[in-house]
C-alpha cells in the first residue's frame, strides 16, 4: 500500500532562470548599455530607426498549460520567442510532439495549439522557428496520468485463508481510454459478507491481507481518497489447526457440595474456536462430574482440565482452570487438646485446638469462637484465647460457641493430674514464628514440684533464671530458621522432666493472609553482552535479544509513515510511493540505563512524483516530474532507555540520529543540473522530515517490542501437587511471576521477576507468614546481584522456595491420615508389636529451606510436626495411642535434571542430620520406658517414613521456554509458519547468596 508525503519547497532558482527572461521578452524591455564615455553630450540626435535582432539570433521556448494532465484533458501549447527587439515582429513558430510512449493505444488529438492526450505516459513537446528551423533544445516533458477510473476491480488470492495466513491483493482499473492504473492504491478492509468477522480480524499491509479472526470480510481497492471498488472482494477467514484447549468454569469458587459448569474450547494459534474437536474432562478423584458440571464435597483447590479425546495431550497447549472448593458455613464445632494427652500436670500449658466443620466435615479455618468458660470453677490462667494453665488437679470442662451461630457449641474435658516435677514454656509457644531486629529471645516458663521443689531449670543446657514462684527466664540467641528448645527441670531429688519444642526465627516474613504477596526479585536474570547481541543473527534460530528485535523492525512499514500527497509550496505537490528496502540489520550494545542501538537499512528506494502548477500569463512554468530517490545506506543510531522499578516499566527512544549515505535523486526527462534546487531539496527532506518519521516509528516499534518481550516472561500457571505419601490429598498451587526490576550497565542487563505461590488455607494453625532470608540475621542490606560471568544466569531466591513450601503447608497438603491399608508398601508395621495402626500428622509449622547454616550446606528443616498413632498392641491387648512431636533437619540439594518437558530444577533430600522427639503421651505399658518405644518407633516407623522421602525428588519445576510467536509476524506463529521458541541451555547450577543460580546460554 503506497503512501505519500507532502513537502515544502520554493523553486526560486527555476523561476529566476526562466520566468524573468520570458517576462522581459513579452514586455519588450531591452537592455540599456553604458558606453563608458565621459564629457559633453552631442546636441545632435541621430535617429537610425529600430535596432532589430537578427533572425538567426532568436530562440524559442516551449511551454504548456499543464504538464501533468489526466488522460482526456486538453493542454495548450505556447511557443515563446526570446530575444525580440522592441517593436520587432514575432517570426512564425510551430510545435510538434517528438516523443510518445510505446506502445500507444490512442494518438494525441490536435486542434490548433490545443492537444488532447488519451494514452498515459511521457511525452515531449518541442517548439521551433519555422524560417530558421531553430528548435527548443529543452522540450517540455508531459507526464500524462490515467484518467478517472470507470471501474475498480479487487482480486484477492486465495479468497479463503486459515487464520494466521496471508493472501495477495491485486488492484486493477482502467480509465475510459484503457490506460491501466497501476499505483496509488490503498486496500480497505471491513467486516462484511455472509458472516461478518470482527473489526481488525483481517488486516492489510503491502498488498497483502492477513487473517486473524474467523469470519468474512470485504476487501476493496481505493485510489488515494478517490474512487473505491463498489463490488469488493469477499475474503473468508477460517480457523486454523487446533493448538490450544482452554477450560473455563462458570464459577471458579464454589462451596463444598456445590457445582459449576465446565466449558471446553479448542482454539487455533490466533484464538479462534476450532469446533468439533472431540474432548473429555480430566478430573482429580475427589471431584465429581455430572453432565458438564463439576463439584466436590471436599474443600481444596483442584485443576479441571479439558483434554483431547483419543489424541496425544502433548500435541496441544492445555490451559486448565482452578476450581477452588471452599468450606461451607460451620455447622459443627469440635475442641481437641493439643497434644491430645490423657492428662496434664498442674501448671502445664494446655492448648485447645478449635475445629469448626461444615456439613461435609471440611474444616472451616479460623472460625471465630466466644471466650471459653471453665467448669467447675477453679484457679486457672488463660495465656491466650486457647491456652490455659491450671493450678489445681481435677477434671475441668472447657466450653465455647461459634460467634456466627451461638447455638453451635462444643466442650472438651481436661484431666489435670500433676506429677512432679511439672514444667511448661509460656513463651515462645510451641510452633511459634518470631521476628525481631536483634536476634534475641527470652524464653519464659513455669516449673513446679510441690514435694521436692525445683532445683534447676536448664534451657538448651544452660541454667535459666529461676524465681521463687517457680517462674523462669532465659535469654537465648536464636539462629535463622529452626530453633529447638530443650527445657529440663530438675527437682531436689534429681528427677528431671524435659520439654522439647521449637520455633522459627527471622527478621522478615511474607504474610500468608489476607493475600499472599509477591517476593520481589524472586527470579533474577542476567543478560551478558553476548546474550544481548552476539553479532550473529539467524531469525529462524534467535539466540540473542538483537535477533528478536531485528526480526520485528524488519516489519517497519515506512510507507505508512509518509501520508498522502500534499502541497510543498511553489505550486508543487509531492507523492512518494513504491517504497522498498533490504531487511534492516540491528546491533545492540548495553549501556547505563539501556541499550545503544545502531540500525542499518540498505538500498532504500522511493518512487516520487512532483506535480506543479504555477502559471505566468497562461504559461505553466512549473513542469511535472517523476523519478526516484535511492539511498545506499541509512544508519539509525539511538539510545533505547529501558528500566523497571517495582513492576513499572519505562521504555523510551532518545538521542536518535539518522544518517543517509549516497542519496541519489533521479528525475525523469530533465537535466539534473538545471534543477539543482530540486535535488538539494529532496536531499534535505530525507535527512530531515522523513528521518524524524523513521525515528518515531522505530521508537514505538522497539519500545513496544521490548516491553512485550519482558512481559512474555510473566507466568501464571497451576502446579498440580500429587499425593507424595499415602493419605496425602492432591492439591493445586498457582504460581505467578511478573517483571519487577530491570537495569542495564555496559556489561549487560539485570532483570528481576517478582513471584508468589497461592493456595487456599486448610491448616488450623496460624503463623506470621512465609519466612524471609534477608541476610541471615547479619543486619546488612538485603542485596544480591548475579555474578555476571556467563552468557546468561538465572537466580532463584530461597524466599520463593520457602513461600512455595509454606503454601503447600497452608493448603493442608501435609496433614496426612494413614492406616495399614493406605500405608501399603510405604510403611510396614510388621516390626512393631502391634496388630494395626492409624497414623495422622499435624505439622504446626511448614517445612523450610535453610541456606543460612554455619556449614554453608542447604538444609530442609521441620519443627513441631505432631504425629499421632492409634495402635492395637499384640502383647498387652486393648487399643492405645501415642503422640510425639518430631523435629527434623535433613541435608538437601537443589539439582538440575532433564525431564520429558525439558530441563528442570528439583529438590532432593539426603541425610537426616537431626531427628528429635518429644513424647506427649505413650501407650500405658511404655510409661517410664519411653526410650524403648522411641527406639522401636525410630527404627520401624520414623525411619521408613523418612526414607520414603529421602533420595526421592520432592518436586521438579521445568525451566520455562520463551515463545516468540506473539512478538511479530517476522517470527512466525501462524499456521503456515513455524513457532520460534528460545530454549535456555543450562550448563551449571550453583548456590550463591541465598540463590540457586543456573548458568548457561541460549540454544
Amino acid at each position: 500500500m503506497d503512501r505519500k508525503r507532502r513537502l515544502l519547497i520554493a523553486p526560486a532558482a527555476f523561476i529566476a532562470a526562466t520566468v524573468i527572461p520570458t517576462l522581459a521578452s513579452l514586455t519588450g524591455c531591452t537592455d540599456v548599455t553604458d558606453t563608458g564615455q565621459t564629457g559633453a553630450v552631442s546636441d545632435a540626435v541621430v535617429d537610425t530607426g529600430p535596432v532589430l535582432t537578427p533572425l538567426d539570433a532568436l530562440t524559442v521556448d516551449t511551454g504548456v498549460s499543464d504538464d501533468g494532465p489526466l488522460a482526456g484533458e486538453s493542454v495548450d501549447v505556447f511557443c515563446t520567442v526570446a530575444g525580440l527587439a522592441d517593436g520587432q515582429q514575432r517570426p512564425e513558430t510551430a510545435w510538434k510532439i517528438i516523443e510518445t510512449p510505446e506502445p500507444m493505444a490512442h494518438e494525441p488529438e490536435r486542434d490548433g495549439d490545443r492537444v488532447v492526450f488519451k494514452a498515459a505516459g511521457i511525452y515531449r513537446v518541442q517548439c521551433s522557428i519555422v524560417e530558421t528551423l531553430w528548435a527548443d533544445p529543452t522540450p517540455v516533458v508531459l507526464t500524462v496520468e490515467p484518467g478517472l477510473s470507470e471501474a475498480i476491480e479487487t482480486t484477492v488470492s486465495p479468497d479463503t485463508i486459515m487464520a494466521g495466513n496471508t493472501a495477495d491483493v491485486v488492484c486493477e482499473a482502467e480509465d475510459v481510454y484503457g490506460n491501466a492504473i497501476v499505483d496509488g492504491w490503498d486496500v480497505i478492509v471491513a467486516p462484511g459478507g455472509g458472516d461478518p468477522g470482527t473489526p481488525g480480524g483481517l488486516i492489510a499491509a503491502n498488498s497483502k491481507v492477513k487473517g486473524l479472526d474467523v469470519g468474512t470480510y470485504e476487501v476493496a481497492c481505493r485510489r488515494g481518497l478517490g474512487a473505491q471498488d463498489e463490488t469488493p472482494a469477499v475474503v473468508t477467514v477460517q480457523h486454523g489447526l487446533p493448538h490450544r484447549i482452554v477450560t473455563t468454569l462458570e464459577a471458579s469458587v464454589i462451596e463444598a457440595g456445590g457445582s459449576t459448569k465446565v466449558t471446553c474450547r479448542a482454539e487455533d494459534k490466533q484464538g479462534n474456536e476450532v469446533p468439533d474437536l472431540p474432548m473429555t474432562i480430566a478430573l482429580p478423584d475427589v471431584v465429581s462430574l455430572s453432565g458438564l458440571n463439576v463439584g466436590s464435597t471436599i474443600a481444596g483447590t483442584f485443576v479441571i482440565r479439558c483434554v483431547p479425546a483419543g489424541l496425544e495431550w502433548s500435541a496441544f497447549v492445555l490451559e486448565g482452570a482452578n476450581l477452588e472448593v471452599t468450606p461451607g458455613p460451620p455447622v459443627a464445632l469440635q475442641l481437641d487438646l493439643q497434644p491430645p494427652k490423657p492428662f496434664f500436670a498442674s501448671m502445664e500449658l494446655v492448648t485447645v485446638l478449635v475445629v469448626a466443620q461444615d456439613a461435609f466435615g471440611n474444616a472451616v479455618p479460623d472460625a471465630e469462637v466466644d471466650a471459653f468458660t471453665v467448669s467447675p470453677t477453679t484457679e486457672y490462667t488463660a495465656t491466650t484465647l486457647t491456652t490455659f494453665l491450671f493450678e489445681e488437679e481435677g477434671t475441668f470442662t472447657l466450653s465455647t460457641a461459634l460467634v456466627a451461630d451461638p447455638t453451635v457449641t462444643a466442650s472438651v474435658d481436661v484431666d489435670i493430674n500433676g506429677e512432679p516435677p511439672a514444667v511448661t514454656v509460656t513463651f515462645p509457644l510451641r510452633g511459634a514464628t518470631l521476628s525481631g531486629t536483634k536476634p534475641s529471645v527470652t524464653v519464659e516458663g513455669i516449673a513446679q514440684d510441690a514435694i521436692a521443689g525445683i532445683a534447676e531449670v536448664r534451657v538448651n543446657g544452660d541454667a535459666a533464671q529461676l524465681n521463687p514462684d517457680g517462674s523462669f527466664t532465659k535469654i537465648i540467641v536464636p539462629k535463622w530458621g529452626l530453633n529447638i528448645l530443650e527445657v529440663v527441670a530438675e527437682d531436689g531429688g534429681g528427677t528431671i522432666t524435659t520439654i522439647t519444642q521449637s520455633f522459627y526465627y527471622s527478621d522478615h516474613w511474607y504474610p500468608l493472609s489476607p493475600s499472599i504477596p509477591y517476593v520481589p526479585d524472586a527470579v533474577k536474570l542476567w543478560m551478558s553482552e553476548d546474550f544481548i547481541d552476539d553479532g550473529y543473527h539467524n531469525p529462524t534460530h534467535p539466540d540473542d535479544l538483537a535477533t528478536i528485535l531485528e526480526a520485528v523492525v524488519g516489519d517497519l512499514d515506512l510507507g505508512s509513515l509518509l501520508g498522502d500527497a500534499s502541497d510543498i509550496g511553489g505550486g508543487y505537490s509531492l507523492e512518494i510511493n513504491n517504497i522498498g528496502f533490504n531487511p534492516p540489520k540491528l546491533a545492540l550494545d548495553p549501556q547505563f540505563g539501556g541499550l545503544d542501538i545502531v540500525m542499518e537499512v540498505k538500498n532504500l528506494y522511493l518512487g516520487i512524483k512532483l506535480k506543479g502548477e504555477c502559471k505566468v500569463l497562461g504559461v505553466d512554468l512549473c513542469p511535472d516530474f517523476s523519478g526516484s530517490v535511492s539511498v545506499d545506506k541509512m544508519i539509525i543510531m539511538a539510545d533505547l532507555l529501558a528500566s523497571a522499578i517495582e513492576g513499572v516499566m519505562d521504555v523510551a527512544l532518545v538521542n536518535a540520529d539518522v544518517v543517509m549515505n549516497h542519496i541519489d535523486v533521479d528525475i525523469n526527462g530533465i537535466l539534473g543540473w538545471l534543477f539543482d534546487w530540486l535535488i538539494d531539496f529532496l536531499v534535505t527532506i530525507f535527512s530531515g522530515q522523513i528521518e524524524d518519521l523513521v525515528k518515531d516509528e522505530l521508537a514505538d516499534s522497539l519500545g513496544d517490542t521490548l516491553a512485550d518481550l519482558f512481559a512474555s516472561l510473566a507466568i501464571s500457571e497451576t502446579i498440580e501437587i500429587p499425593a507424595l505419601l499415602p493419605g496425602m490429598m492432591p492439591a493445586a498451587l498457582t504460581f505467578d511471576m511478573i517483571l519487577w526490576t530491570m537495569q542495564f550497565t555496559p556489561d549487560g542487563g539485570n532483570i528481576g521477576m517478582a513471584a508468589r505461590a497461592i493456595i487456599g488455607k486448610a491448616t488450623p494453625h496460624n503463623i506470621m507468614g512465609s519466612i524471609g532470608r534477608g541476610t541471615c540475621l547479619q543486619g546488612l542490606p538485603t542485596q544480591y546481584t548475579l555474578p555476571g560471568n556467563d552468557e546468561f544466569e538465572v537466580g532463584l531466591y530461597d524466599d520463593l522456595l520457602n513461600e512455595m513450601l509454606a503454601a503447600i503447608w497452608y493448603g493442608g497438603v501435609l496433614n496426612l491420615s494413614m492406616d495399614e491399608e493406605t500405608l501399603g508398601d510405604s510403611l510396614s508395621v510388621d516390626g512393631l508389636p502391634v496388630d494395626s495402626m492409624v497414623v495422622t500428622t499435624n505439622p504446626y509449622l511448614p517445612p523450610i529451606i535453610n541456606g543460612c547454616t554455619s556449614d554453608g550446606l542447604l538444609k530442609l528443616q521441620l519443627g513441631d510436626c505432631f504425629v499421632d498413632a492409634e495402635i492395637d498392641p499384640i502383647l498387652f491387648g486393648g487399643k492405645d495411642s501415642m503422640g510425639v512431636f518430631l523435629f527434623l533437619e535433613v541435608s538437601a540439594e537443589i539439582y538440575l535434571t532433564e525431564t520429558d518437558e525439558g530441563p528442570a530444577i528439583g529438590l532432593i533430600l539426603h541425610e537426616v542430620e537431626t531427628l528429635k522427639y518429644h513424647w506427649a503421651y505413650v501407650p500405658t505399658p511404655f510409661i517410664g520406658n519411653e526410650q524403648i518405644l522411641e527406639d522401636l518407633v525410630d527404627s520401624q516407623l520414623i525411619e521408613p517414613l523418612v526414607q520414603d522421602i529421602i533420595g526421592a525428588p520432592l518436586a521438579e519445576f521445568p525451566i520455562p521456554e520463551l515463545s516468540m510467536s506473539d512478538l511479530g509476524g517476522a517470527l512466525g506463529g501462524g499456521d503456515g509458519g513455524t513457532d520460534i521458541t528460545i530454549v535456555p541451555q543450562v550448563d551449571d547450577l550453583a548456590r550463591e547468596g541465598g540463590h540457586t543460580v543456573l548458568k548457561g546460554a541460549l540454544e
